[in-house]
């Protein structure tokens, strides 16, 4: 080991206290350091360790989430690697909730006696509420991968077709009154509240309406 203790004295004081596990092998993968979070949960001692064989606390093998990085000579050839873990624990806590979240948002949805419809950039309609029935006679399946303006009533579906496009170009949401087609043929009046949905990058990802029939307001 003592061709890289100047290594290893170099990486401990940027690496010492980082919040994750992260230690440095050599090239036969053998473990020559781990900051302190490593120690208290692998253990560290003069025994031979090797990363492929490092175990967590309850028996189970490291998460593969790992980031290993070379440390390079003055030679710009790999002499040992920094190996940073993200462990699973995490991630899985991470997964569970997204997941929980996940099913509230679908218990809302399915309950709801607003409809609530999903549309991608291209309008095209990626996911309905099961209420969409009661409002239109439409079931999911039918209304799923249509254009979202196939069932709007022709005299309304340019001026609803604009605003969607203007949700588009300005993100910001708008709120609609239009007429929709019943499946069984008459003409229901629809209030949405329509707001734009963005990705990581901040575009448009996808457009959701949140409808209730207002036909006997109307009336």
């Amino acid at each position: 080991m003592g061709k890289y203790q100047d290594v290893i004295r170099g990486a401990q004081q940027l690496l010492l206290n980082l919040p994750d596990p992260i230690y440095i092998i050599d090239l036969e993968d053998r473990v020559l350091w781990g900051n302190q979070v490593f120690e208290n949960r692998f253990g560290f001692s003069d025994a031979p360790m090797y990363h492929n064989n490092i175990i967590h606390p309850d028996g189970t093998g490291i998460n593969p989430n790992v980031i290993v990085t070379p440390i390079l000579n003055d030679d710009n050839l790999p002499i040992a690697y920094t190996v940073l873990l993200k462990e699973a624990r995490g991630g899985e806590r991470m997964e569970f909730e997204a997941e929980e979240r996940e099913e509230r948002y679908r218990i809302i949805a399915e309950n709801t006696s607003d409809t609530i419809v999903l549309v991608d950039n291209q309008a095209i309609v990626r996911y309905v509420s099961p209420s969409m029935t009661s409002l239109s006679g439409y079931n999911n399946d039918e209304y799923e991968g249509m254009d979202a303006f196939d069932i709007i009533h022709p005299e309304d579906r340019d001026r609803v077709r604009f605003n969607y496009w203007n949700v588009l170009q300005s993100k910001q949401p708008v709120n609609l009154e239009y007429r929709v087609i019943h499946a069984e043929g008459h003409t229901i009046h629809i209030e949405a509240r329509v707001k734009p949905v963005l990705d990581g990058k901040g575009d448009v990802k996808y457009v959701v309406a949140v409808a209730r029939d207002v036909s006997e307001r109307k009336k």
